[in-house]
């Protein structure tokens, strides 16, 4: 699962790869590689074990606040106004320009927001797949999870974040 194989990567028979591991471009895998490991060469070695070391909590949320403020900074650049509001949660933001308005919720706990009028992206630190179903149920275009990198749904806004959590190596499972 989420093993990175770049151009020119030959994985001979009966060789396992270990959850999570990255390989480097032109390599020859002929032994099993651990899971958490960068291995590269011709045979290739294990370089690093515990790769990618995993953020601590504080580190992540420094992380998504981060992809925020730019995804912000670049619709603001692409003539969008933004009227966010923070609450203890999480933030809700009304986003306007080019004849679009959406609202872009993010919250950082699991409860459930009340569903605005218009086009409307959820952004969730933490939810399991039955929760995002519950919340496109009622009405919600896309309903997103950052723990478990699945979303449901679609529309304007949500495509928007889900492009440009994109541009950071995060990628979503579709649901639907």
């Amino acid at each position: 699962k989420k093993v990175w194989l770049p151009w020119r990567v030959f994985v001979m028979p009966g060789v396992t790869l270990g959850d999570e591991c990255v390989i480097g471009a032109n390599s020859l895998i002929t032994t099993d590689i651990p899971a958490n490991s960068l291995a590269a060469g011709n045979p290739a070695k294990v370089l690093r074990e515990n790769f990618p070391k995993r953020p601590d909590e504080n580190a992540k949320e420094n992380m998504i606040a981060g992809m925020f403020k730019d995804f912000f900074e670049y619709l603001e650049y692409c003539g969008f106004t933004i009227q966010k509001t923070d609450s203890a949660n999480g933030f809700k933001a009304t986003i306007t320009g080019n004849n679009i308005t959406g609202t872009l919720i993010y919250i950082a706990d699991s409860s459930i927001p009340e569903k605005p009028s218009m086009e409307c992206a959820v952004v969730y630190t933490n939810a399991d797949a039955s929760a995002l179903k519950n919340l496109h149920a009622k009405g919600f275009q896309t309903v997103v999870s950052l723990n478990t990198n699945q979303r449901i749904g679609t529309g304007d806004t949500g495509e928007e974040i889900i492009g440009f959590f994109s541009r950071y190596g995060v990628r979503f499972s579709r649901l639907d």
